[in-house]
């Protein structure tokens, strides 16, 4: 008997041929969204008129320009009604989105590109509107379709918040849900919840598909007609929905799936079911085909990447009864979050230098929760008569979901990972998932692979050299701040900017770097550029150090900023010294006596063996005389962090003879009115050869040292 060779399976043919199509779209496409930019228009004023694509409350919306371009622009006076369909002739001024200037900050670069916006409309005034071109508008339909179906939860729920959850939960409106709830949600790895995603697609479609299967089988056909009639309906409820609520990438991946699982029942053909994978690379190569930038989307990544880790998962776990005493719907959805989390957590670090490990425990009797609170609240707005017993259901389990999100949020017991992708623990993760596939996969030889992988990769980790003292540099405009981190995580920062919104990026580098148990400030002078962002800092992260000279103004010290922290409170002056342990010393160069001027700012000599940085703050040229002429034969810096901004009263050419500093840092605010850095600074840094790095045009510096050299370290 010969054994016959089997052709290659029509998926195979299917997946080969989106990879071919969508590859060359997306790489095409890839390039074109790295050119759509305003070029020359960024940051001038225009008269415009366009169509409103999306309100989104608050008297913010979407327009879309004739050339078919999309802004995000927001009304100085949202009196106004404002739909979508709506004409508008606007005045307003072009903005491109902006990339991130700091490692930890939002990159508006990319949102707007996942969106497919082009940029932003500020100081936004409205000179004329035309509703009438709404009444024939898709986009005006669904808005009063939206706006009808949240009248109903209106008045079939009784509390505010839980019409603001069933709004979220449903379609995807959050306008309500309060934001510090949000945030609890996030902390605790419940973020998802509250953004329709496939998850929410699935178990509406699934209630969906219930109802109309309850109508198709009391239609008297053959078995073959309904299920091509429930399938197709279904099929179309799917789609519905998605419009309603939004093509998010979540949900458009959701409902391609769905809709390859209903179309093969549809032809009849069973096999797809045994092929998860299948319908999840259709869905990608589709929307890269139709819009390839989504691929640089975090939130693209997340979705692909979780549910293909959900499929393996469920795929591998559903024929090992671990635990037989426990029930196969728990086991499904505890595995769901394990597999979700592993999948992700690369993205995650990557993106948002954030894994919560709380999800593991709460995420599980979320999906439980959800699985029950979805069809209750849809029977609740969908039934004419008894729907009261669904809705007080319905919030008793919402109420629940809350307390769950908000609790979990503050139970510090829960571990979760902070920091940035270099420090991400690839060994942890690659463990987790081998031993997961280890317990599901029965060949020997890929049980082997996993294993020497696992150890060659944890071998590797062993023996990476210490990443030494890293200083960031960080840009927060017009000022100063710096955040000085050891290898044993202990952190330093030196002033934190000149406004409450540099305090947060000060806060959120910490919270990055996993710098936020305890932190040492050091206040160089009392300026306003150097300290006006020290209380929105200290009101998130714990300090444990203030170190600063005697003389800060009375703001500072009797005004509630540190003392309600109550840290320790070390003086400086010349020829103090702070050791921050492993060999890093901090020598104190200025001043000799308390002041109030800028030649009595704080000089910092930082050394880690041979490596060496010269913090000057704001001292000018006769605080650096004075050093000069006191610690002359001693001094040397591989990089400089240039006096005052770079003012043409710091930086002298016998400091610059004297150190001959390989790299220069000027930190200033980008077109600032001082004129920083004054163009004499910086010849006399290009004179000396030294290579000059300004936060106003790179954003964030940051430096190593090694215990050798000091050298920048680049972060995007």
């Amino acid at each position: 008997m010969h054994k016959v060779t089997r052709g290659p399976s029509n998926w195979f043919v299917v997946v080969v041929f989106f990879v071919v199509i969508s590859s060359i779209l997306t790489s095409c496409g890839l390039k074109s969204g790295r050119q759509n930019v305003i070029t020359g228009l960024d940051g001038n004023s225009f008269l415009l008129s366009g169509t409103v694509v999306e309100v989104m409350g608050s008297g913010a919306f979407i327009i879309k320009l004739p050339l078919g371009s999309f802004f995000k622009t927001q009304l100085l006076n949202h009196s106004f009604s404002i739909h979508p369909g709506d004409t508008v002739l606007i005045n307003g001024i072009l903005e491109a989105p902006k990339a991130r200037r700091n490692p930890f900050d939002f990159n508006e670069r990319i949102y707007f590109h996942s969106k497919g916006w082009t940029g932003s409309i500020k100081k936004t005034t409205l000179v004329l509107i035309n509703h009438e071109s709404h009444s024939n508008n898709l986009r005006f339909r669904i808005f009063l379709v939206k706006k009808w179906i949240l009248g109903r939860i209106n008045s079939r729920f009784s509390t505010s918040l839980s019409k603001n959850f069933v709004a979220a939960l449903l379609i995807g409106d959050r306008t309500g849900v309060d934001k510090l709830i949000t945030l609890d949600f996030q902390r605790t790895g419940l973020g998802h919840i509250l953004a329709i995603s496939g998850l929410h697609v699935g178990m509406i479609a699934g209630f969906g598909h219930f109802i109309i299967r309850f109508f198709v089988l009391r239609i008297p056909l053959k078995p073959c007609a309904r299920t091509k009639i429930l399938s197709g309906l279904s099929m179309a409820f799917v789609w519905i929905y998605a419009i309603l609520v939004g093509v998010t990438a979540s949900v458009v991946r959701a409902s391609i799936m769905i809709s390859v699982y209903l179309l093969s029942a549809f032809l009849g053909n069973k096999r797809s079911n045994h092929r998860p994978l299948g319908p999840l690379f259709v869905a990608l190569y589709i929307l890269l085909a139709v819009r390839p930038t989504d691929i640089i989307s975090a939130g693209f990544q997340l979705s692909f990447f979780a549910v293909g880790f959900i499929l393996i998962g469920i795929k591998s776990t559903s024929s090992h009864q671990l635990i037989p005493s426990i029930p196969s719907k728990i086991v499904s959805a505890f595995s769901i979050t394990v597999f979700a989390l592993i999948g992700t957590a690369p993205i995650l670090a990557y993106t948002f230098g954030f894994i919560p490990f709380s999800s593991l425990v709460f995420s599980p009797v979320v999906v439980l929760l959800l699985s029950f609170l979805i069809p209750i609240s849809l029977l609740a707005l969908s039934l004419p008569w008894g729907y009261s017993v669904f809705s007080l259901i319905s919030e008793a389990g919402l109420d629940l979901l809350i307390s769950i999100g908000t609790t979990g949020a503050k139970m510090a017991w829960i571990p979760s990972w902070y920091g940035p992708i270099h420090s991400f623990p690839v060994e942890i993760w690659l463990l987790t998932l081998v031993f997961l596939l280890w317990v599901c996969v029965k060949r020997r030889l890929i049980r082997g692979l996993l294993l020497t992988s696992i150890v060659s990769i944890s071998l590797i980790a062993v023996f990476i050299p210490s990443k030494g003292v890293i200083i960031t540099f960080l840009d927060v405009g017009q000022g100063d701040a710096i955040v000085l981190e050891t290898p044993n995580g202990r952190s330093l920062i030196i002033d934190v900017g000149p406004s409450p919104w540099s305090g947060q990026t000060v806060y959120r580098h910490l919270q990055g770097r996993a710098l936020i148990e305890f932190y040492d400030v050091l206040l160089s002078h009392g300026h306003q550029d150097h300290i006006g962002g020290l209380p929105s800092l200290i009101k998130e992260a714990r300090l444990d150090r203030v170190l600063r000279k005697e003389a800060l103004p009375n703001s500072i010290l009797h005004g509630g900023w540190i003392s309600s922290k109550n840290p320790k409170v070390q003086f400086l002056s010349r020829g103090n010294q702070i050791s921050l342990g492993q060999d890093i010393r901090l020598y104190v160069l200025n001043p000799i006596v308390p002041g109030k001027n800028n030649n009595d700012s704080i000089v910092l000599e930082i050394v880690y063996g041979k490596s060496k940085i010269l913090i000057m703050g704001d001292a000018e040229l006769g605080a650096e005389s004075n050093i000069l002429n006191q610690f002359s034969p001693l001094l040397e810096a591989q990089v400089l962090k240039v006096g005052h901004h770079g003012s043409r009263t710091s930086t002298s050419e016998r400091l610059l003879t004297l150190l001959k500093p390989e790299s220069a840092v000027i930190s200033a605010g980008t077109k600032n009115a001082f004129g920083h850095p004054h163009f004499e600074v910086v010849n006399r840094l290009k004179k000396h050869k030294s290579t000059i790095f300004q936060t106003s045009e790179e954003g964030a510096i940051l430096v190593q040292m090694n215990g050798i050299s000091s050298k920048r370290v680049y972060w995007r």
